[in-house]
C-alpha cells in the first residue's frame, strides 16, 4: 500500500491532532525505522505516551485499563485479518521463588 494510506475512515471519527477523536485510547509514537518486505512494510516505533480516555480507565494508581469494556480488535496475518479479543481466560501465574 502508498505511504500514508489510511486502511480505514469510520464513520462519526475525525482526526484531531495527531489523534483519532472518539477513539477511546490512542498511543503516540516515533517511528524507528521502517523495512521493506517484497511489497509490504514492517513498521518498528517507539511508544511515547498512551492516552485513554478516563470512562476506560481500570485503576489509573496502578495504570490498569478495562480491557474488557474497550472491545479491542487486533490486527492478524494476512489479507486483511482481524480478530476480537471478546474470548478471554484467565491462568493462574506461579510466583518466582529466586532461588
Amino acid at each position: 500500500m502508498p505511504w500514508g494510506y489510511q486502511p480505514f475512515r469510520p464513520r462519526g471519527f475525525s482526526l484531531r491532532g495527531l489523534r483519532i477523536a472518539g477513539c477511546p485510547a490512542a498511543l503516540e509514537c516515533r517511528l524507528e525505522r521502517m523495512i521493506l518486505i517484497g511489497e509490504n512494510r514492517v513498521v518498528f516505533g517507539e511508544v511515547l505516551g498512551v492516552h485513554v480516555l478516563d470512562a476506560y480507565v481500570a485503576d489509573a494508581s496502578k495504570h490498569r485499563i478495562d480491557t474488557e469494556r474497550l472491545n479491542l480488535i487486533g490486527r492478524m496475518g494476512g489479507l486483511n485479518g482481524y480478530t476480537r479479543t471478546q474470548d478471554g481466560f484467565k491462568i493462574e501465574r506461579k510466583r518466582y521463588s529466586g532461588t
